[in-house]
């Protein structure tokens, strides 16, 4: 990736309490975003290039004890993906 950052916006029954964790070669935490709804929960991840496609496994605890687990799938870059057009205000509802 030219850009190694990613964000993940995780949504969830009050899913803004829990800590994440992820184990995997290439990819980490680089911080963690609590908003004021606690159904949501923003999380920064550092993704190099040693960072192999596949699933990776969030896992989510609360004091120290998982009480979730869910998968993300990093998939492989595509050619030519760079010249893509990327998020724009044209994908946004404006109301």
């Amino acid at each position: 990736m030219n850009n190694p950052q990613l964000q993940l916006m995780v949504h969830g029954r009050r899913i803004g309490e829990l800590t994440p964790d992820i184990q995997y070669p290439g990819v980490t935490i680089t911080s963690v975003q609590r908003v004021s709804n606690p159904n949501y929960l923003f999380i920064q991840l550092d993704v190099t290039q040693q960072a192999l496609p596949g699933k990776l496994d969030i896992n989510f605890s609360r004091q120290g004890i998982k009480v979730l687990n869910t998968g993300y799938q990093l998939n492989a870059h595509r050619a030519h993906s760079a010249q893509r057009k990327g998020f724009s205000p044209s994908d946004a509802i404006d109301r």
